[in-house]
């Protein structure tokens, strides 16, 4: 378990009870680990062959080789993750980062000012220091530590570019704090390139726009959309021709969305802030209404696609350096709580239309479970997807074996070595009222 050094007991005895002791220990061992980056392609103004070239030049030396489309995904390319490097922090000054902060930095993301949460009293600029990440989070902001034995996670070694004045008695300090030239895990860092050409997604991610498989000239709706990912390769795989509606209720995720649809010079991308849960109050029997309405309108049975991609305890998510209680709660709730979106989804499509369900969970109840409930109360049948790299589903959830085969689902120790993450693909059989 030293690879996932915080598992909350609860937290452990709900992993042991859905998966078992070994299980429960391997999925530890991957969580802590970064995926490789995957960088999905905007194949309306370039090709994967272009990018995979033109990412070369972006990666350090090492991962210059592994740069490749992926085989089955024809949109997406992707850098292998090298690691872990075997590293010494010998005896350097030491410097402790936020939890997120070095979650981040297992991806390749630069180490800036506002993730250093201590350090010790000797730090200068230029110093070469051994980087921690705070996994307990608890450091205060500005923290003496002297002492060798506060715990945190390895993350590697690298040069100071700023001393403790300049980190914690700046206001707002900003820019990069630290230089990290020896990683454990060697990621490139890839965000702000090639913003028109590229977006950065986990593999599954960009597997379930093609389970989608929107087509040009549709009506589709993203129902838990920033910020955007989705969205943006759903109208891409429409040439921008068609129509998405994107939904999220927070009003800085839907600038996300639109941010985000603006740099792939996407067109059709309508973003609405909008709790998709609250179905009664923007489903509307009449027509649609959405130019100053609040929330808007939209008419019953009438998108031809809807993606549900709901909020969920996010058990797949990598790497990961923390599992906290209360975890069986959250999962029981979770799974719950995905059952409205589901609802208004069913309300919203058109007999004959397509639904996919997903989540970035390995939990069986919010996965297999909710497509147990949804073939159970909705008038909907599962459907072979167009593309399928993950696994089948799992026993015991009351799905025939026919039915685990048409589900797809990622683990972190598969074989493509993703985050954790399912997804199915349904169609509307029949009128939902």
């Amino acid at each position: 378990m030293d690879a996932l050094r915080r598992v909350g007991g609860d937290a452990h005895e709900t992993m042991k009870r859905l998966f078992g002791e070994d299980v429960a220990l391997k999925y530890y061992e991957h969580l802590a680990r970064p995926p490789p980056t995957t960088a999905r392609v905007n194949t309306l103004v370039t090709t994967p062959e272009q990018v995979a070239e033109e990412l070369r030049g972006h990666v350090p030396e090492a991962l210059k080789g592994s740069v490749a489309v992926v085989e089955g995904l024809p949109d997406v390319v992707l850098v292998q993750t090298l690691g872990p490097v075997d590293r010494s922090p010998s005896n350097l000054s030491k410097v402790w980062v936020s939890r997120k902060c070095g979650e981040a930095v297992l991806r390749g993301a630069n180490i800036f000012a506002p993730g250093v949460m201590a350090a010790e009293t000797s730090l200068t600029v230029g110093m070469r220091v051994a980087v921690y990440a705070d996994i307990t989070d608890s450091l205060t902001k500005g923290s003496f530590k002297n002492e060798g034995n506060y715990p945190g996670h390895y993350l590697g070694n690298g040069i100071a570019k700023m001393d403790r004045k300049m980190l914690f008695h700046t206001e707002r300090a900003h820019g990069i704090a630290i230089v990290l030239d020896e990683a454990v895990f060697v990621a490139p860092s890839l965000n702000g390139v090639m913003e028109d050409k590229i977006y950065l997604q986990n593999l599954p991610s960009a597997v379930v726009s093609h389970v989608l498989d929107p087509q040009p000239g549709e009506y589709v709706l993203d129902m838990c959309a920033s910020p955007g990912g989705k969205t943006t390769h759903m109208a891409i795989l429409m040439g921008d021709k068609g129509r998405v509606v994107a939904f999220d209720k927070g009003y800085e995720k839907v600038k996300d969305i639109e941010r985000n649809a603006k740099r792939l010079g996407l067109t059709i991308i309508q973003a609405h802030r909008n709790d998709a849960t609250k179905y009664r109050k923007y489903i509307s029997e009449g027509g649609e209404v959405t130019n100053g309405a609040n929330p808007p309108t939209f008419a019953r049975e009438s998108f031809d696609r809807i993606l549900v991609d709901p909020p969920c305890s996010a058990l797949g998510i990598r790497p990961r350096l923390e599992l906290s209680d209360p975890l069986s709660t959250d999962l029981q709730q979770k799974a719950l709580f995905q059952r409205n979106f589901l609802r208004a989804a069913v309300m919203l499509l058109k007999p004959g239309g397509v639904l996919v369900f997903s989540t970035c969970t390995i939990n069986p109840g919010e996965n297999e479970g909710n497509v147990r409930f949804a073939l159970d109360e909705f008038p909907l049948k599962l459907e072979k997807p167009k593309i399928r790299l993950g696994g089948v589903g799992v026993e015991g959830m009351g799905l025939s074996d026919e039915e685990r085969e048409l589900v797809q689902r990622f683990e972190p120790w598969g074989r493509h070595d993703t985050p954790g993450f399912f997804c199915a693909r349904f169609r509307k059989v029949g009128e939902y009222r």
